[in-house]
């Protein structure tokens, strides 16, 4: 029974590798005229999915969040999506 006990931790460790995310998951925003391009790299999401963003601006405060919508259902695998949105028409300041 003894020698059970480290394959069975091999196991558990690769699958716990495995598990983890793939990709490097990075936000960043930069500014051009009256436009902000916000960026996340790397968002890890099911293959299938549309991502929507819905978005809330209150005095100085822009709340982003990202959400995924399945028109044709999900798929049994995730992947690293490069995603942008831009915020239009902002007043300077």
């Amino acid at each position: 029974m003894k020698k059970l006990y480290p394959v069975v931790f091999a196991l558990l460790l690769a699958s716990a590798l495995h598990a983890q995310e793939p990709c490097e998951d990075t936000v960043y925003a930069y500014v051009h005229a009256d436009t902000v391009y916000l960026h996340h790299d790397g968002a890890y999401y099911n293959c299938c999915a549309l991502i929507d963003f819905q978005m809330d601006i209150n005095d100085s405060v822009i709340d982003i969040m990202e959400r995924e919508t399945f028109p044709q259902g999900p798929c049994y695998c995730y992947c690293c999506f490069n995603l942008m949105v831009p915020i239009i028409g902002l007043q300077s300041g």
